[in-house]
């Protein structure tokens, strides 16, 4: 299903080849070919539950997290600011 006609599968026999490798728990031996091996051991060490990220994608993503954590704090204080206004402005 790759956009580049030279990255698919050459033959559903060589597509039913890997899926049977997969299915046996073995690495596929077609797909191997095309694809680098470090995006393949990241993508087993993901399916055993173990951090696919690399370091430095690792730090980018807990940048990302506290970034939505400090805008997601500063968007409830400012509701909550927005409230108590509201309720001292009905008073008057």
């Amino acid at each position: 299903m790759a956009k580049e006609r030279f990255r698919r599968y050459a033959s559903t026999s060589d597509l039913l080849v890997d899926l049977k490798a997969i299915a046996a728990g073995s690495p596929p031996l077609q797909a191997r070919r095309q694809i680098d091996a470090k995006v393949l051991t990241r993508l087993a060490h993901a399916a055993e539950g173990e951090e696919a990220l690399e370091p430095g994608e690792r730090a980018t993503q807990q940048k990302l997290t506290v970034f939505l954590v400090i805008l997601g704090a500063a968007l409830a204080v400012s509701v909550f600011l927005n409230i108590i206004l509201l309720v001292l402005n009905a008073g008057k």
